[in-house]
């Protein structure tokens, strides 16, 4: 069971905040999101992600999935900028 302080909590909070009053992610015409819209929702929720690992005091948890997840993408080197712009380091 998921405590107040679990992150997995507060994860779920931010993302149910940035959706739609319908509960859908906001789409552009034609009901269509463009790549780069997916990217920059991408990697604002990787920030409040890091965020919250450093509030509930597991930053190291966050630096591995951040490390594996760059690792998975690091032939993207468009995201890969995003991320680094981003301060998506690992530290």
């Amino acid at each position: 069971m998921m405590g107040s302080n679990d992150p997995r909590n507060s994860r779920n909070t931010l993302f149910r905040e940035r959706l739609g009053e319908d509960g859908q992610l906001p789409l552009t015409r034609g009901g269509r999101c463009p790549a780069a819209w997916l990217r920059d929702g991408a990697v604002t929720l990787l920030k409040d992600l890091r965020e919250i690992h450093d509030r509930a005091g597991t930053p190291e948890e966050f630096a591995r999935y951040l490390h594996d997840l760059r690792e998975q993408h690091r032939g993207k080197p468009s995201l890969m900028r995003r991320f680094t712009d981003a301060g998506l380091t690992t530290r």
